[in-house]
């Protein structure tokens, strides 16, 4: 598994980037959202991979953050939604309209995806609510990259939810909890301390 690739940007176009590793082009599909980050041609560029074998084929998928990879994984596993879907939708909607449809149950948001209607963006919010996938329990925040304070707080928040799943706690009962317990600790609050007192607000 290629889990990230960093080197040199040697091409970069609306849904292809080239990326020199070492005298070696790997070429990678992108959505239009991590287009939109690239630096210039021929400067230092980090992208989230993943790698979907096929029975003749090996494709590259490349996003400018880990979220992005992760909403991909996530679209994918719907059934009848295939990586062009997926990138569809990516290139349509940024992770954090994704979630707020999700969250607030409104499915006009999945209709502006070229391709998907109304009784499709239906299937689209119902199949992903199932998922209880900490990234759809998250508020997600507009902008595609973030501090390292701000991705370790993130994870730990993603952490803490997944624990309280993991003890029975229901979906929005998890991130309320845990929403209660950030304000409450602040934000370098551990897991563990996270989730002692995501636990008193259940």
């Amino acid at each position: 598994m290629i889990s990230f690739l960093t080197g040199q940007l040697a091409l970069k176009r609306e849904n292809l980037a080239v990326v020199n590793v070492g005298g070696v082009g790997f070429k990678v599909t992108i959505p239009i959202s991590t287009y939109r980050e690239l630096p210039r041609e021929g400067e230092p560029v980090t992208l989230q991979t993943i790698l979907l074998v096929r029975e003749d084929d090996l494709s590259l998928y490349g996003f400018a953050t880990e979220e992005e990879r992760d909403m991909f994984k996530l679209l994918q596993s719907i059934s009848g939604v295939g990586a062009k879907l997926a990138m569809d939708v990516l290139s349509s909607l940024p992770v954090s309209r994704i979630v707020e449809a999700v969250q607030t149950g409104n499915t006009a948001l999945f209709c502006q995806v070229p391709g998907i209607g109304k009784k499709r963006a239906e299937r689209f919010l119902f199949d992903l609510r199932q998922l209880s996938h900490p990234l759809l329990l998250t508020p997600a925040r507009p902008g595609a990259r973030r501090s390292p304070m701000a991705a370790a707080t993130n994870e730990r928040v993603r952490e803490a939810i997944e624990a309280l799943l993991a003890l029975g706690c229901k979906p929005q009962e998890a991130q309320n909890a845990i929403a209660q317990a950030v304000s409450l600790l602040g934000e370098e609050a551990e897991v563990t301390e996270l989730v002692k007192e995501g636990l008193r607000h259940r």
